[in-house]
């Protein structure tokens, strides 16, 4: 009898010992991307809505703290992470918003996604949803009442990030698909350097 306890406890034991939480695994996908390159269309509906606004851009991101995010329509706006503050430039308005990062609140997807993963698990409650044909989906839900979102989910294909989706608690949702996805790039630290333009206004919040 006792043979047969401890043959069982040897099986199970590599069961155990390799078994890997989704906030770890979440962890070492975010971890694997030290730099990304992208295309995105991000499309935001209301709770009632069918269809609602469509925005297409580009965007780069160095991790810890750095990003691009390049929205060339409709309209253009700019915002740009350079590890201390948040610009955002709308040159249809010809105003700069200049923010401290603030990466519990992450009202930008790249703000998100450019914080370190320990932080990111410290932030939300991590589970794993719909893992098939090469996707993994994380589905994080804020562990402070007053975060900004109810829920967010991130898709990886093949250890890429591919999808996200962001729902506000006010029920608006975010869909953003990103496309020609190239990761660990060099990226020039310059152009998470933001300048502003002459004759342009700068508001502080």
């Amino acid at each position: 009898m006792f043979k047969r306890l401890l043959c069982f406890i040897i099986l199970i034991i590599p069961v155990v010992s390799f078994a890997i939480t989704p906030a770890a695994r979440l962890g070492e996908l975010l971890s694997g991307i030290h730099s990304m390159q992208a295309d995105f269309v991000q499309m935001i509906a209301s709770a009632n809505a069918v269809s609602g606004q469509r925005t297409v851009g580009k965007m780069l991101l160095l991790r810890p703290g750095k990003f691009r995010w390049e929205i060339v329509k409709p309209g253009q706006q700019l915002i740009i992470a350079d590890g201390k503050n948040v610009w955002i430039y709308d040159k249809d308005l010809a105003q700069v918003t200049k923010k401290k990062i603030d990466y519990t609140q992450p009202n930008n997807p790249a703000l998100l996604l450019s914080g370190s993963a320990s932080d990111l698990q410290k932030e939300f409650n991590v589970t794993s949803v719909n893992h098939q044909n090469g996707t993994e989906r994380f589905l994080l839900k804020p562990k402070s009442r007053d975060a900004m979102f109810q829920q967010i989910e991130l898709s990886f294909l093949n250890g890429k990030l591919n999808e996200l989706v962001m729902v506000d608690n006010l029920g608006q949702k975010s869909l953003i698909k990103f496309a020609n996805i190239k990761i660990n790039l060099y990226l020039p630290i310059s152009v998470f350097q933001f300048q502003t333009p002459h004759g342009v206004d700068t508001v502080n919040e």
